[in-house]
C-alpha cells in the first residue's frame, strides 16, 4: 500500500479526488509525490519518494496506467542499484494498491520543482527515461536553509540495502576505482566519510577548523559539516573540497558536482531563487557555491564554469596534498561517526 499525492495540476489529469487522510504506507520508500511536468512536446509525470527523494520518470499518457508505470520504473532504477530481487519485489508489490493523497509538505514540493528545472538538461544527455531517471536521482537534494544535502541514489541505497552493499552502479559512485587512491569500491558509508573529511580538512587548510563533522545519518543526509568561518573568497572552495575529496579517491570526476553547478546557474537567472540564495549563502558554508554564482558574479554561463572548475581544480590539488589528513578524519569518522572541532584538531593539528 502506498499514497500517491499529485500536484494540482496533476490531479486535474488523474480525474482523482486526492484525500486529506490516506493509510500509512507499508513500502520503505513511502509515499510518492508526483507532478505533472512539460519538457517540448513530452508529457511527463516525475515522481519523488518522500523518503529518500529518489527521482522516477515516466511518460504522462495514457493515464490509467501511470501507477504501473511508475511501480515498473522503480523496479528498474533498484535493479540498476544492485538491489537485492526479494528487496525490490516487496518494494513494487507494496505498489499494488494504491490510494491518492493530498500534498501536506512544501519541502518535497520544492524538491518537485528542483529537479523539474534540471530534467531538460538530463533528457538532453539520456537515451531512455531509465537513463533519465538514473542521472537525476545524482543531483544534490536539500533544505535551503539546511547545512546538509543529501543524493537521492545514495540515500535510497543506504535504506534499501545498508552500508554493505558495493556493487557497481552505474552513476559513477558505485564504479570501481580509476587511477584513484582506493584500491576497491568504497561502501556508502566509507564515500560519505571522506566527503565529509574532505570538508573539514579544507576549512583547517583555511584556517577555521570545522566546529562538527559527522557521518550519522539524518532524515535526508548522509553526513554533515558545520564549518568554522572560512574568509567569503574560500566559501566555495570548502563547498567543493567535498566532491574533490571523492574525485582524489575514486580517480574521476563526481557526476554530481555538474548538476549542482547547472542548478546555480539557473538560480543566478531567477530572481526569486537568487534572492533565496542570497539569504542562504550569508550562513550556509554548503550551498556557497549556489549563492555566489547566483548573485556574487558577472559573464556568461561558460565564463562562469570556467572559473568554478578552476577553483575546483586548485581545491583537488590541495586535497591530494593534504591526503594523509583526508585519509586520517575519514578513518576518525568510520569508527566514531562524529568529530568536534577539538577531535578534529587532535587528528590534524590546531593549524592544519
Amino acid at each position: 500500500m502506498f499514497t500517491l499525492r499529485p500536484t494540482a495540476r496533476l490531479a486535474r489529469r488523474l480525474k482523482h479526488a486526492p484525500a486529506l487522510d490516506t493509510p500509512p504506507a507499508t513500502m520503505r520508500l513511502g509515499d510518492w509525490y508526483a507532478n505533472l511536468v512539460h519538457v517540448g512536446r513530452q508529457q511527463l509525470v516525475l515522481a519523488i519518494s518522500e523518503k529518500t527523494l529518489l527521482p522516477l520518470v515516466v511518460p504522462a499518457a495514457p493515464v490509467a496506467g501511470l501507477a504501473d508505470r511508475i511501480r515498473a520504473r522503480l523496479g528498474e532504477v533498484l535493479t540498476a542499484y544492485g538491489i537485492e530481487r526479494e528487496v525490490i519485489e516487496g518494494e513494487t508489490a507494496a505498489m499494488a494498491e494504491i490510494a491518492y493523497g493530498k500534498t501536506t509538505s512544501r519541502q518535497l514540493l520544492g524538491v518537485l520543482v528542483e529537479l523539474a528545472r534540471l530534467l531538460p538538461f538530463d533528457l538532453e544527455q539520456t537515451a531512455t527515461l531509465l537513463e533519465t531517471s538514473l542521472r537525476l536521482a545524482e543531483t544534490p537534494c536539500g533544505p535551503l536553509y539546511k547545512t546538509a544535502h543529501s543524493f537521492p541514489d545514495r540515500t535510497t541505497v543506504a535504506l534499501l540495502a545498508g552500508d554493505e552493499l558495493a556493487r557497481v552502479h552505474r552513476s559513477g559512485f558505485w564504479h570501481a576505482p580509476r587511477g584513484g587512491r582506493a584500491t576497491k569500491a568504497p561502501t556508502v558509508r566509507a564515500l560519505t566519510a571522506y566527503h565529509e573529511a574532505g570538508h573539514a580538512v579544507m576549512c583547517g587548510y583555511f584556517g577555521s577548523p570545522p566546529h562538527r563533522v559527522s557521518i550519522r545519518p539524518g532524515e535526508h543526509t548522509l553526513g554533515r559539516s558545520l564549518a568554522g568561518s572560512p574568509g567569503p573568497g574560500s566559501l566555495a572552495a570548502v563547498y567543493l573540497a567535498g566532491f574533490a575529496a571523492e574525485h582524489v579517491l575514486l580517480g574521476r570526476r563526481p557526476e554530481q558536482l555538474d548538476h549542482e553547478i547547472t542548478f546555480a546557474l539557473l538560480a543566478r537567472r531567477d530572481r526569486r531563487l537568487g534572492a533565496a540564495f542570497e539569504g542562504a549563502g550569508a550562513r550556509d558554508g554548503t550551498r556557497a557555491l549556489q549563492a555566489l554564482l547566483a548573485i556574487g558574479a558577472d559573464g556568461t554561463d561558460q565564463e562562469l564554469r570556467r572559473e568554478v572548475d578552476q577553483v575546483y581544480e586548485a581545491t583537488r590539488d590541495a586535497l591530494d596534498a593534504e591526503w594523509p589528513r583526508v585519509e586520517a578524519v575519514a578513518a576518525a569518522l568510520l569508527e566514531r561517526g562524529e568529530l568536534d572541532r577539538e577531535a578534529f584538531e587532535g587528528l590534524v593539528g590546531a593549524s592544519s
